[in-house]
């Protein structure tokens, strides 16, 4: 069991608008991988035991000294176009749920059951709403893969 944190390590990094507009991260985003790659480290943290990095408590921190974060792997997003309206439209029959993973990757505490049923919840009310067919990966596909 781990937790994980991700630290973005581009050279160039986008700046905050002063109003925030509904779109501005897909903004930024457009914007930084028209011109470069974006990049990020990526860690984990590991579990150690319910006293000091407990799974239930999300309130308590998990300290460094405990459990300190080791680096495994870099993120490479290469430089595109993705605001397009065939990716637009496919985005529209997405959906996310943290629960798409290996069975041995799956999520776990009270916060991650939650965010399940959440996501879930939205994702048909906003399919039914939009009328449209909903595309999500089944965990099972990806355990095939392997």
């Amino acid at each position: 069991m781990v937790k994980y944190k991700i630290v973005p390590t581009s050279i160039t990094s986008s700046v905050l608008p002063d109003v925030l507009t509904d779109d501005y991260l897909t903004t930024n985003m457009s914007n930084h991988l028209k011109k470069e790659n974006a990049t990020f480290d990526f860690f984990i943290q590991f579990y150690v035991s319910e006293e000091t990095t407990p799974i239930e408590n999300a309130g308590m921190e998990w300290k460094l000294e405990v459990s300190p974060f080791i680096k495994v792997a870099e993120i490479e997003i290469p430089k595109q176009t993705f605001t397009t309206k065939e990716r637009y439209d496919l985005a529209e029959q997405l959906s996310f749920s943290p629960a798409n993973a290996l069975q041995s990757h799956k999520p776990i505490g009270g916060i991650n059951r939650a965010r399940i049923e959440i996501y879930k919840a939205l994702s048909k009310y906003r399919h039914l709403r939009n009328n449209q067919t909903m595309i999500e990966p089944i965990a099972s596909e990806f355990d095939s893969i392997l």
